[in-house]
Order: structure tokens, then sequence, then C-alpha cells
């Protein structure tokens, strides 16, 4: 009686460890789905903000300063749309004379330059060509304005507390990865396009003005507006 008592149970028992190692074998594979789902959508989210980073990088819009607004300006001057002083910051009569330009040609009328507009002006290749060096590789041992406005960016956000020497020192480098760890890129300490993208993104694209400016790259009053 007692043989076939512990027969039973035992088989019981064999047949409950079975079924809850089977529970918990799917369960496990749910969870490990889960997470493959969601790394996906995380990817697919960061790589879409990047790639709205990059096209927006192509784009010319109110608040915008640079030598790719003094070649916008220029152009607008000598067709007509643009009487104001050359000063490289994208103002107000500036977007006014993009506008009267899009109006004109039957381009979208937001007083943004884009692609588009820029190619109906004729910009479309230089600008891109200069937005091309503008993200061209920044790593250690880098030096100029570029790494001036990297570090610029770097203190805005929080990651970088040291001086603006335009030199990309350990420290500099330091800052970028701990960026890059955040916002879930490669964490080499190296300003690729998707670095530079990501970065960008995080302001909504308008470059920030540098902390030592001289007389000749303020805005002109009229401009401002």
């Amino acid at each position: 009686m007692n043989s076939v008592f512990f027969f039973h149970f035992r088989f019981s028992l064999n047949l409950f460890i079975t079924f809850r190692l089977e529970v918990l074998n799917q369960e496990f594979k749910l969870k490990e789905y889960s997470r493959k789902i969601y790394k996906f959508f995380s990817m697919f989210f960061l790589i879409t903000v990047i790639l709205m980073g990059v096209n927006a990088a192509f784009a010319l819009q109110h608040g915008n300063r640079g030598i790719k607004v003094v070649e916008l300006q220029k152009k607008l001057h000598k067709i007509g749309y643009f009487d104001g002083q050359i000063t490289g910051y994208y103002g107000t009569l500036t977007q006014n004379a993009v506008s009267q330009f899009q109006a004109t040609n039957g381009l979208t009328v937001d007083g943004i330059a884009g692609y588009k507009t820029l190619a109906a002006l004729g910009l479309s290749e230089a600008i891109t060509t200069q937005t091309s060096q503008h993200t061209s590789l920044l790593k250690l041992g880098s030096s100029g304005s570029l790494v001036i406005e990297l570090q610029q960016h770097l203190q805005v956000m929080g990651y970088y507390d040291g001086l603006m020497t335009g030199y990309y020192d350990l420290s500099t480098q330091q800052a970028v990865i701990l960026f890059q760890m955040d916002v879930g890129l490669k964490s080499d300490g190296i300003v690729g396009p998707l670095t530079q993208a990501a970065i960008e993104s995080h302001f909504n694209s308008p470059p920030l003005p540098t902390l030592t400016s001289t007389p000749s790259s303020l805005p002109n009053r009229g401009d401002i507006r």
C-alpha cells in the first residue's frame, strides 16, 4: 500500500516538476523575446532620431549662423530678395527673403531653406559640401573651430566642464564617451556623423553662438527685428 502511494506521489511530483520547468522555460523564452523586441524598437527609434538630425543638418532656418548662412544671404542679395547686411546670421530679414523667394518659385512657404529651396537657389551642392566638412571625424588630437563648437555643446549638456581650447584632449574625449553611452551609440570617443547628428538633434539644430564673439560676428540690428 505504501509502495503504491509512494509510486503515485513520485510520479505526480515528477510530472509537476516537468510541467514547472516547461513553464519556466516558456517564461524565459517570452522574456528573451520581449527583450529583443524592446531592443529592436529602441534602436529603430534612435536611428530615426539620428536620421532626422542628419536631414535637419542640411536645412537653414531662423537662429542659424555661419558660413552657410553667408552663402545664402549673398545669393538672395544677388537675385534681389535680400537687402540687409551679410552677417552670417539667419534673422527675420533673411527668413522673410527666403519666404518671398519660395512664394515666387512655387515652393512651400515656411521661411526655411531646406534642400528644395537651396536647390532652386543653386546652393544645394555648396551647402552639402560645407555640411559634410562640418560632420567630419573629430577625435583625440583634433583641433580647430569645430572642436570649440563641440566643447560648447558638451558643456551646455553637462558633459564637459573644461576650457574652450579647441583641442580634442582626454577630457573632451571622456565627455564624448559619456554622451555616446547615454544615447546608445558606440562609445569610442570619436565624433562621427551619427554622434554629431545626435548632438545637433539635442539642440534642434540651431548652432550655439561662440563664447568669445567679436563685433563682426554679431548680427546686424536690422536683421533681428
